[in-house]
């Protein structure tokens, strides 16, 4: 982004378990500057308050640092919808422009 703010996507396949029903291990985050997480959603670990039998599934919300919130999985194309919406919230409700600059790594 302009501002040096950057979004990371990562996703692969994963077997299948009750952790991950869908068969997908994924991460994806808004850093900052300095490469800290600003908000996003990812599957590598237990949310606060999780079952044994819950899956991965969680949000990390912006200024919740180091709390970790169930989200309900639907498909791949939502999970993304839902990232972009709550990132393009958080950039008004903090005046940052919601725009993108192309960086191919």
């Amino acid at each position: 982004m302009p501002n040096g703010w950057r979004i990371v996507i990562r996703a692969e396949i994963a077997d299948r378990t009750v952790k991950t029903p869908h068969g997908l291990s994924y991460a994806v985050i808004l850093q900052d500057q300095q490469g800290t997480r600003i908000l996003g959603f990812d599957n590598s670990h237990d949310f606060d308050g999780a079952q044994d039998d819950d899956p991965y599934d969680h949000e990390h919300k912006a200024g919740r640092v180091g709390q970790r919130f169930r989200y309900r999985f639907k498909s791949p194309s939502v999970l993304v919808r839902d990232f972009f919406d709550r990132c393009e919230m958080y950039c008004e409700r903090v005046g940052v422009p919601f725009e993108f600059v192309e960086d191919v790594v």
